[in-house]
């Protein structure tokens, strides 16, 4: 297509033919790998970008959307699907497409956000459940089992966006058998904290079956984690983490465990939950946890830990008396990034103000802007640029600005803010600021 805009050539038809690949077959193969998740894709900004591929795709060849049960699914052609079980019920259970996937789970696995699919996700599981469709259907992503339950709910390392239509998807599941004690749905939405959703369908559902018994061990041993604890354990870290006082009012409502021991994984803290609330500063949560039977027990601190609390408390004072003990937590990044994570631009100021450097970095070369841009935290990230952060530094791992961190998440907001400021012409560009593009182009 450049070769014949340089020439002054006609260009719809040659691009047309090159969206997707230069035969029809390959054009399939690609629209599905786009519109359809899987374990490779990481970054909302990516399934974003895929979804707007597929989109131009289905409306350059439309003829895509019925190429096969797959494609029909996926496109929400609910005639099309129907026109093909009734001539071919098998086609139902049958793997193909470019992934080797069941009908099934390309629609729990499609992220395509096109009028039809939304409008009919939900009657198409359900005509292909009453054809022998298997609701507990997956893939292998590794060594994890990524089901259909799994494919619905998203998120994971992938962080691949919800369904708008997931709880009613979900639910249908369910009540057709899929197992509901899902290990990877909880691991997958666990990163966002955003569980509560599904534990209420999944509580509902199962007060309805020989299942419920499972509810009355209060360490949740159906959600068992392994090394990273026990279900009440793991499911209460994340509201702790999360700072979420409905999720962890939920769960001990429904009977989780608030004395839940603790993970086996050694980089996983060791205290109790009633100890890591209060060691957060999270007086409400640790004041919860009591209420349904936690033991009230203050934590027990490390040194640099009691620097970081009087750092969160604003004890000048303190803080500088550790640091006169301990230099060497001005070369730590501790405090620095926790107090960006948790957007905190008061303490910032004052850990600045101790003398900790502006640009102090860890082994991953990542710095405070990275930790700001990559949790959201807008207050921390404007004060750190206020007092004179690099804009564009790299991490190691991901040669990523903090301007990258931001698209990754496709934190609109952040990307919003920090466009004024970033000279990285290859985010600018894929997310769709154009006119700072000018601008930085043109110095």
């Amino acid at each position: 297509m450049i070769e014949a805009v340089a020439r002054g050539q006609p260009q719809e038809s040659g691009f047309v033919d090159r969206v997707g690949g230069r035969t029809h077959e390959a054009r399939v193969a690609t629209f599905l790998e786009f519109a359809c998740w899987d374990h490779h894709t990481h970054g909302k900004g990516d399934h974003r970008m895929n979804d707007r591929a597929a989109q131009r795709l289905v409306t350059h060849r439309p003829e895509i959307a019925r190429d096969s049960v797959y494609t029909a699914i996926v496109c929400g052609d609910i005639e099309e699907v129907r026109r093909i079980l009734e001539e071919r019920p098998d086609a139902a259970r049958e793997p193909g497409g470019p992934r080797g996937w069941t009908p099934i789970l390309y629609l729990a696995f499609t992220r395509f956000t096109y009028q039809p699919t939304l409008d009919n996700a939900t009657e198409l599981a359900r005509m292909l459940l009453d054809r022998g469709a298997n609701p507990n259907d997956y893939y292998m992503a590794g060594d994890a089992r990524y089901s259909v339950l799994t494919g619905i709910a998203g998120e994971g390392e992938q962080d691949s966006p919800r369904q708008p239509y997931a709880a009613a998807l979900f639910q249908l599941l369910l009540e057709r058998g899929a197992e509901p004690f899902d290990i990877q749905v909880l691991y997958d939405t666990h990163f966002s904290g955003d569980m509560l959703w599904w534990l209420e369908l999944v509580h509902a559902h199962t007060m309805n079956t020989d299942r419920r018994i499972a509810w009355d061990d209060p360490d949740w041993p159906m959600l068992d984690m392994g090394g990273y604890g026990s279900g009440a354990r793991f499911l209460l870290e994340t509201a702790l983490k999360k700072r979420d006082l409905r999720l962890a009012e939920w769960l001990l409502a429904h009977g989780a465990n608030p004395n839940a021991a603790s993970a086996r994984d050694p980089r996983l803290p060791k205290r109790s939950l009633y100890e890591e609330a209060m060691r957060e500063g999270q007086v409400e949560m640790a004041e919860l946890l009591a209420c349904y039977g936690a033991t009230r027990r203050p934590p027990v601190l490390d040194e640099e830990e009691q620097f970081l609390d009087a750092c969160f408390r604003r004890d000048r004072e303190a803080a500088q008396a550790h640091l006169q003990k301990h230099p060497e937590y001005l070369r730590s990044t501790r405090a620095m990034f926790a107090a960006a994570k948790r957007d905190r631009p008061d303490v910032i100021a004052l850990l600045l103000d101790l003398g900790l450097p502006l640009e102090i970095e860890d082994r991953r070369k990542a710095r405070a802007l990275h930790e700001a841009a990559g949790s959201g935290a807008r207050r921390a990230a404007q004060l750190l640029i206020e007092r004179g952060a690099e804009i564009d530094p790299r991490d190691a791992i991901y040669n990523n600005t903090p301007f990258g961190w931001a698209a990754h998440f496709d934190d609109a907001g952040m990307l919003d803010f920090l466009s004024q400021y970033s000279c990285d012409v290859w985010h600018l560009a894929f997310c769709g600021y154009a006119d700072r593009l000018r601008e930085v182009l043109r110095s």
